[in-house]
């Protein structure tokens, strides 16, 4: 989500457009119509003794598929 600010902030030259863009991507896109996955990963800088030294690495976002009634 941040390296995409940073991207489109450049892109469009306004930080407000930039930050409708991400509401827009993220909020309306991806948490309406896609099961959002999370690529986790460490830095080697914080892992040995960070309390929770993971960081989001990436998005993987699957279609949405609603599963059909058990019953």
């Amino acid at each position: 989500v941040g390296a995409a600010f940073w991207r489109w902030k450049d892109y469009y030259k306004s930080e407000e457009v930039a930050l409708q863009k991400i509401r827009e991507k993220f909020f309306n896109n991806y948490a309406k119509n896609r099961d959002l996955h999370f690529f986790l990963g460490t830095t080697r800088q914080y892992h040995g003794w960070a309390k929770n030294p993971f960081i989001i690495i990436g998005l993987f976002p699957l279609p949405k598929v609603l599963q059909k009634s058990l019953f």
